[in-house]
């Protein structure tokens, strides 16, 4: 299982002298912003789905967090993909 690479720095806090703070930093694994759905994208997943894929193999598959796809999926990104999809999927 692949795991983002997580750096721990210990710096000291300047507000009390002597206590370590812990600082995270989680990055992508390739150190680049993640992928922005399109419209199009967006087309695919409502197909996709409809053919019986998992959500999380969806994101998987588009580099992006599963939360993405289910937002395009109960319709709080890209509305009117779905009537897209729709129209697709009839032709």
């Amino acid at each position: 299982m692949n795991r983002l690479p997580i750096q721990n720095r210990i710096s000291w806090s300047p507000f009390q002298e002597g206590t370590p703070s812990l600082e995270i930093i989680i990055m992508n694994d390739n150190g680049k912003p993640s992928y922005t759905l399109s419209f199009e994208d967006a087309v695919e997943i409502w197909l996709r789905s409809w053919n019986g894929e998992f959500q999380n193999r969806i994101a998987a598959s588009l580099d992006v967090n599963p939360g993405r796809v289910n937002e395009v999926l109960k319709e709080r990104k890209h509305v009117g993909s779905r009537h897209a999809a729709l129209k697709r999927r009839a032709a």
